[in-house]
Order: structure tokens, then sequence, then C-alpha cells
């Protein structure tokens, strides 16, 4: 969560779901200058056939939020509060892994 590989991956989830006829995206222009990526059947060949490196087009994301993409903006947005979740999980985990040594190691 919150990865650059997730944040690729949600940017190449949204330029497919524009290209399917869902919410258009000034991701779709990006993609296609800096990947070649202009359609369907491109997004197919180059995600699917060919090594493609989703961490490395997250930065297109950024640039798209940084802009004002809606799309992009709401992809960032998701992604940090995942990754905020999940350190809130990780520190009360700690607490309790602490709690429990503490209870161990205890004088009898």
């Amino acid at each position: 969560m919150g990865s650059r590989y997730t944040v690729g991956r949600a940017g190449l989830r949204a330029v497919a779901a524009a290209f399917d006829g869902g919410t258009d995206t000034p991701l779709c222009d990006r993609f296609g200058e800096r990947c070649g990526i202009d359609g369907r059947e491109s997004l197919i060949q180059r995600a699917y056939r060919e090594e493609f490196g989703l961490q490395d087009v997250a930065p297109l994301v950024i640039e798209a939020a940084a802009d004002g993409g809606p799309v992009a903006s709401d992809i960032l947005t998701s992604q940090a509060t995942a990754l905020a979740q999940q350190v809130g999980w990780l520190r009360r985990g700690q607490h309790r892994a602490l709690d429990r040594t503490a209870w161990r190691h205890a004088p009898q």
C-alpha cells in the first residue's frame, strides 16, 4: 500500500477504465506520451505481453495529481490513507508485543 508499484498499478487501472468508457483522465495522455499506451490494444501489449514496470509509471500519477487531475488525486489519497492505516496497525501491534514481552519478564 502506498508504494510506487501500487500507485502505478492504480494509475494503469484508471487508464484502462477510461479506455473502456469510464471516467476520462489526463493520465491517458501522460501514459500515451511517455509509455506509448494510447488505447486498449497498446495497453494490453505493453502491460501484459512486455516487461512493464508498474512502479515506473507512479511519477505520472503524481504529476497528474499535482496538476489537479481528480482521478490521480484520488489514487494518491486512497494510497496514503491505506498506508497510514497500515502504519497504525503496526504501531498498535508493537505496543501489544511490548506489553506481552514486559509481562513475560516481570519479576515473580
